[in-house]
């Protein structure tokens, strides 16, 4: 019973972590995205 709590606080604290690199991830893709447009070249026509 007592390494089941231990393993899953393990496992908890390892979800956490990837999330958090997750978050930072997507963070600096929306960063890349809203700076990489383009004027549509239709609209002018």
């Amino acid at each position: 019973m007592q390494s089941t709590v231990v393993n899953q606080g393990a496992s908890i604290k390892n979800q956490e972590t990837q999330i958090g690199q997750l978050a930072k991830l997507i963070t600096n893709l929306s960063k890349d995205y809203a700076g990489n447009t383009v004027d549509n070249p239709k609209k002018g026509s």
